[in-house]
C-alpha cells in the first residue's frame, strides 16, 4: 500500500499537502452569508487556512456552505467536504467540488468519494444537483478571486451545533489531488451562532436575542449577561458594532461599563436595521475592555431577512417508487414587514414532475408578521432517483423574493 501511494504521487503529481493539516483559524465558525460577486470585502470572509501560501476561506449559513480563494489565473479552487465530520476516508458523504475559470467564466466539476465500498474507496460522478453549486470569478492583477457556494438538500442543511470536515485547495488543472485511497487532512469546524475570545477562565457570557431574524427597518436588540469571579480585573468600557456589510447599517458606539453587582452584569444595545442592509446572516460584536487594557470579544450571528420568508414542509427524503407517486406538503409564507403584503406566489417543479396543487396562489397578508399557508401537491415520475430543485417565488409590486429547495429521491 505504501509503495502504491508513493507511485500515485509520482505519476499524478499530486501535492502531498492534502495530507497535512490546513486549519489555522478557530474551529468555531459563525453563520455568515457572503455575497458571491468575485470581491472579498472587509470582514465578509473568515480565513480557513492556507493553500500554496495563499489564504483560503470558508463560511456557512442555514441554507448553504461557501468557500473562496485567489488563484494565479490558471489554477482551480477545490472544496473537499466531509459532511458528517467523521473523516475523509469514512462513509459515502465526502464531496469534492472543483471550480475552474475559462475565459472569465467559472465552471464546476463534482464528484463523490464513496469510502463504504467493500473494494475500497471509489470516486463516484456527481451526487449533487448541478444547480445547487454556484460560483463567481473576478479578475485581479495576478489572476482571479473565485467565490462559490453549495446548497445541500433539505435533509442535509447546515445547522448550529453540527460539525463539518472542510478543506479548500488551490491547484493546477491537471492536479487531481490523488487517488481515492489517498487521505486528506480535514479541518473540523463546529458551526455555531455565538463565539468569544479573550475571556479569562473565570469569566463567562450568554447572549439574549429575542429574534435572530430581523427585517430591514426593524429594531434589533441584544443583551449580554457577563459573569465573573470577584477577583477579576474590572471592565472599563463596552463597545458594540456590526461586522462586514452590516457595519454601515447598524448603530455602533462605546459606553462606560458599570460596576458589577455581585458576580453578573448585563449590558446591551438596540438599533434600527437600515433599509440598505443586504439580506443574509451577519455578525454583531461587543468588545469589553478591562482596566489593564486587555479586550474580550463577543460575536453573535443574526439574520437580515427579506420582506418574506418561506417555511417549507415537505418530506426530507422521498422514497423512489416503481410507479408515479404523489407527494404532499405545504409552504407557509411569513411576512417580515410591518404593513400589509399583497402579491402572487409561484412554485416551479423539477423537469418532468407535475405540480397538481399550489403552482400559483394569490397572497394577501393583512397583519404585521402575518402568515399565509399554501398547500403543495406534486406528482413524482416513476423510477426517479437523485437530487432535484423545487423553486418558489413571491412577487409583491416590483419586488420579488425567491427560495429554492433541493429534494432527495432515493
Amino acid at each position: 500500500m505504501f509503495s502504491a501511494l508513493i507511485s500515485s504521487f509520482l505519476l499524478t503529481g499530486t501535492p502531498v499537502q492534502v495530507g497535512q493539516p490546513q486549519l489555522t483559524s478557530s474551529s468555531v465558525r459563525l453563520a455568515v452569508t457572503p455575497v458571491l460577486d468575485g470581491r472579498m470585502t472587509s470582514e465578509e470572509w473568515d480565513p480557513l487556512g492556507e493553500s500554496g501560501g495563499q489564504p483560503v476561506f470558508f463560511q456557512w449559513d442555514d441554507n448553504a456552505v461557501y468557500w473562496a480563494a485567489e488563484t494565479d489565473g490558471a489554477q482551480d479552487m477545490i472544496l473537499s467536504l466531509d459532511y458528517s465530520g467523521d473523516g475523509w476516508l469514512n462513509g459515502d458523504d465526502n464531496y469534492e467540488i472543483r471550480v475552474s475559470v475559462a475565459g472569465g467564466i467559472p465552471k464546476t466539476a463534482i464528484r463523490r468519494l464513496d469510502a463504504s465500498d467493500k473494494n475500497g474507496p471509489q470516486w463516484r460522478p456527481g451526487g449533487l444537483a448541478p444547480s445547487s453549486v454556484m460560483a463567481s470569478a473576478k479578475p485581479t492583477a495576478d489572476g482571479y478571486v473565485i467565490e462559490a457556494s453549495y446548497q445541500p438538500p433539505s435533509n442535509m442543511k447546515p445547522e448550529a451545533g453540527s460539525r463539518l470536515g472542510v478543506r479548500v485547495d488551490v491547484a493546477e488543472p491537471n492536479d487531481d489531488l490523488g487517488a481515492p485511497f489517498v487521505p486528506r487532512s480535514m479541518g473540523f469546524l463546529i458551526l455555531q451562532l455565538d463565539s468569544s475570545s479573550g475571556l479569562e477562565e473565570n469569566e463567562s457570557w450568554r447572549p439574549r436575542v429575542r429574534n435572530r431574524s430581523i427585517a430591514r427597518e426593524d429594531e434589533f436588540g441584544i443583551e449580554y449577561e457577563i459573569r465573573r469571579d470577584d477577583d477579576s480585573v474590572d471592565f472599563e468600557s463596552f463597545a458594540y458594532r456590526a461586522e462586514g456589510d452590516l457595519k454601515a447599517n447598524l448603530a455602533e458606539g462605546r459606553q462606560p461599563f458599570a460596576p458589577f453587582k455581585g458576580k453578573s452584569m448585563k449590558v446591551g444595545f438596540k438599533s434600527i436595521v437600515a433599509e440598505s442592509a443586504t439580506p443574509g446572516w451577519r455578525v454583531v460584536r461587543a468588545e469589553l475592555t478591562r482596566a489593564d487594557g486587555s479586550v474580550a470579544i463577543l460575536r453573535s450571528s443574526i439574520r437580515v431577512s427579506e420582506f418574506l420568508d418561506f417555511d417549507v414542509r415537505l418530506p426530507d427524503t422521498i422514497k423512489a417508487q416503481a410507479d408515479a407517486q404523489v407527494v404532499k406538503g405545504s409552504v407557509t409564507l411569513k411576512s417580515q414587514v410591518m404593513g400589509q403584503l399583497e402579491g402572487m406566489f409561484t412554485a416551479e417543479a423539477p423537469n418532468e414532475w407535475t405540480l397538481s396543487k399550489g403552482a400559483t396562489d394569490e397572497i394577501l397578508i393583512y397583519h404585521a408578521r402575518g402568515t399565509k399557508k399554501v398547500n403543495i401537491e406534486m406528482i413524482v415520475p416513476k423510477n426517479t432517483y437523485g437530487v432535484f430543485p423545487l423553486k418558489f417565488s413571491v412577487k409583491v409590486g416590483e419586488k420579488t423574493v425567491e427560495h429554492t429547495l433541493f429534494l432527495t429521491v432515493e
